[in-house]
């Protein structure tokens, strides 16, 4: 076995990300009571909320394919990179003001903290067998009342999640973020360069105006603008559709964005959001 300062450093900088995102979980979720508080209808949740609870299970279907297999050097990398790649970066910052600005009781708040209950009930299971004292002080804070020990809570399973919700509306959320998320990358790439340029400072300052090809029309619609705007952590969102010259929307599949546009808003930050 390989061991150095390097690997180490390595190791114990997975384990403190791993041991800040529990403790930021259970920040937000201190005044949460998952008997009276969860989102009992799946179509009732923000579509963030119901992406990070699709790969959530997505992770735990990959874990326990993990395990099974003896992959046990895959179980911690595959969390740790969901963690750094799509929870704390992606969904943790689409969240951020419903979480900490909302009213404490609204929808919109609880709807957040019922993704996050979700994620950690996964997170605090599947890392069990491999961060034991971790998990055991992670579940004291959260279910010890309930069930005395993690270890004794079972393996969890899709019937565990709420909202009750199958594998195909999983997947749809899936699906549908997958085309956010090219639009996503786009919006990124271009507002780098304006703040590079010094146009803007923050992306809340901003509003985007974006031309999509038709293949976006029905993920967009069907989502809203507001989806768009928390995705892209801006403060106003236009979107139009490519027309040929006979006024029709083109139908060209392979097109990609075609084009993003910039407008400052001269808005007044509030101190809680931003």
């Amino acid at each position: 076995v390989g061991i150095d300062d390097e690997i180490l450093k390595r190791v114990t900088d997975s384990y403190r990300t791993i041991r800040n995102t529990f403790k930021n979980i259970l920040g937000n979720l201190y005044d949460f009571n998952d008997k009276t508080d969860l989102v009992q209808n799946w179509d009732d949740l923000f579509p963030a909320d119901k992406w990070i609870i699709a790969r959530i299970y997505q992770v735990l279907k990959d874990t326990t394919d993990d395990f099974n297999k003896y992959r046990f050097h895959s179980i911690s990398q595959r969390i740790f990179n969901f963690i750094n790649n799509e929870l704390s970066p992606i969904y943790m910052n689409i969240a951020k003001d419903r979480l900490y600005s909302d009213a404490k009781t609204s929808h919109e708040r609880r709807s957040a903290q019922t993704a996050l209950c979700n994620v950690l009930e996964v997170m605090v299971r599947i890392l069990s067998p491999i961060l034991s004292f971790t998990c055991e002080e992670v579940w004291s804070y959260y279910k010890a009342d309930e069930v005395e020990s993690v270890q004794l809570a079972g393996w969890p399973k899709l019937e565990d999640f709420v909202p009750h919700v199958d594998e195909a509306k999983l997947q749809t959320a899936l699906d549908d973020y997958s085309k956010l998320f090219e639009i996503r990358d786009a919006y990124t790439r271009a507002l780098e360069d304006k703040v590079v340029a010094g146009d803007f400072k923050k992306s809340q300052e901003t509003g985007a105006k974006i031309s999509l090809p038709d293949s976006y029309k029905d993920v967009v619609e069907s989502l809203g603008a507001n989806t768009l705007e928390e995705l892209f952590v801006c403060s106003d969102s236009e979107i139009e559709y490519e027309y040929d010259a006979n006024g029709n929307i083109t139908k060209d599949l392979n097109r990609k964005i075609l084009s993003i546009q910039y407008n400052s808003l001269n808005l007044h930050s509030w101190v809680r959001r931003w």
